[in-house]
């Protein structure tokens, strides 16, 4: 059985990615103020990541089992390693932005991606559950 290669885009997408995550707390802006986390940053940063797994893995678990993604940015049947790439992009790019923000606007940085992403890995659930 063949394996489909990666695009040099994805590779490019993943290294991007990988490069924004592990460095997203060491890079920072001139003349701006890092802000700590705290506690309560942690949890709801930890609920964040969670909520965007779970949607990640519900929706390559439907795409495999005949279902299509309505994300139009995705299109109709993308691949793993787009979701998987792009989420770990955005969520680079969110823990980068959210060092220079108070607690309180950490809290919503990091809470409503939480939300909308585990209402749609809730929904895929029950899609896949209904099938």
């Amino acid at each position: 059985m063949c394996k489909k290669r990666k695009s040099k885009f994805q590779k490019k997408c993943l290294t991007i990615g990988i490069i924004l995550i592990f460095t997203s707390t060491t890079i920072g802006c001139a003349g701006y103020t890092k802000y700590a986390y705290t506690k309560g940053d942690k949890i709801t940063l930890g609920a964040m990541i969670v909520a965007k797994a779970a949607d990640v893995g519900t929706t390559i678990y439907a795409l495999d089992n005949g279902f299509r993604e309505t994300n139009p940015f995705y299109g109709d049947d993308p691949s793993p390693a787009t979701l998987i790439i792009s989420q770990a992009i955005i969520t680079g790019l969110i823990v980068w932005a959210a060092q220079y923000v108070n607690s309180d606007n950490k809290k919503v940085l990091f809470g409503v991606p939480a939300l909308f992403h585990g209402v749609a890995a809730a929904h895929n659930y029950k899609l896949i559950l209904e099938d």
